[in-house]
């Protein structure tokens, strides 16, 4: 494929796991393809494996306050990053094809600015800051503000208003915030995931009627537009690859992830890949037609 390289090293992974691995990638990658290197995937994300690890880790080598184990897994993050950016070097002898990931929540920038970037100065031995700047739209079962049941009356025209009049503004926000933080600390600013985030949770996945006025919304002509106005805004400030979340892949109540839905859909009919593929390609990416 020709395509440069992302590596994410499993969070339990040993030193010399992460040396083996990246042996095997100088003997077969090519050599001139660039490899982004991330510890992990969203240690932030309190859903995953991973974040308990790390907080477990950071008690266990007391980083951060007793009464604050989210603080010693940030800490455990930016330290663990590290250690594995430099098995990389060294394995590579520098850092030249490397670009050195650290990752953390789309517009937590007090987190980015006081643990993940700065505990033991680990911006300096990165290259970028990733982030995943969703157009959110996670709807619960219940709760104070938009609601299944509420949302489920909807046409599909009222969900796509919310999506392009609210959650792609909140995104832009998030992205401008993160760019200030990126630009302080001298890094690049790149996106590990992104694209829409219509979806039930807390219970909302399970409301059938929401669940496929979410997918109607999917695959509506409209979401073209939306998708051109939140890529090029990316662009606009500042943001630099940009990995979308995901190429193809059925829907379900769990999401509508994939920008299409099969493998043998046209591409060119639908409306979130013709405009991934279309604004990739004003930005120099060969993807064929």
């Amino acid at each position: 494929m020709k395509s440069d390289a992302w590596f994410c090293m499993p969070h339990k992974a040993d030193d010399d796991y992460a040396r083996r691995f990246a042996q095997m990638v100088k003997k077969r990658l090519n050599p001139a393809l660039k490899i982004h290197i991330e510890y992990s995937n969203e240690v932030w994300n309190t859903m995953f494996a991973q974040t308990r690890y790390s907080q477990k880790k950071g008690k266990e080598l007391k980083l951060g306050a007793k009464d604050r184990p989210w603080e010693g897994g940030g800490m455990y993050y930016a330290q663990r990053s590290v250690e594995i950016f430099k098995i990389w070097e060294e394995v590579f002898g520098s850092k030249k094809r490397l670009i050195r990931v650290l990752a953390w929540q789309s517009g937590n920038t007090w987190w980015m600015e006081n643990i993940v970037l700065t505990h033991q100065d680990a911006y300096k031995h990165a290259d970028a800051l990733a982030i995943a700047p969703y157009m959110g739209m996670g709807v619960p079962i219940k709760g104070k503000g938009l609601t299944a049941e509420k949302v489920s009356t909807w046409t599909v025209d009222q969900v796509l208003d919310h999506l392009e009049n609210k959650a792609l503004l909140k995104s832009i926000e998030s992205i401008k915030k993160s760019k200030k933080v990126a630009d302080k600390f001298r890094l690049k600013l790149i996106a590990y995931e992104g694209g829409q985030h219509m979806v039930g949770v807390a219970g909302g996945e399970n409301h059938q009627k929401m669940t496929n006025l979410f997918h109607q919304a999917n695959r509506h002509p409209r979401i073209e537009g939306i998708y051109q106005k939140y890529l090029n805004a990316w662009s606009r400030e500042g943001g630099g690859l940009f990995c979308y979340f995901s190429s193809v892949s059925k829907w379900s109540k769990w999401g509508s992830w994939g920008a299409m839905e099969y493998a043998d859909d046209d591409r060119r009919k639908t409306p979130k890949m013709k405009a991934i593929v279309d604004w990739a390609k004003k930005n120099g990416q060969s993807i064929a037609r």
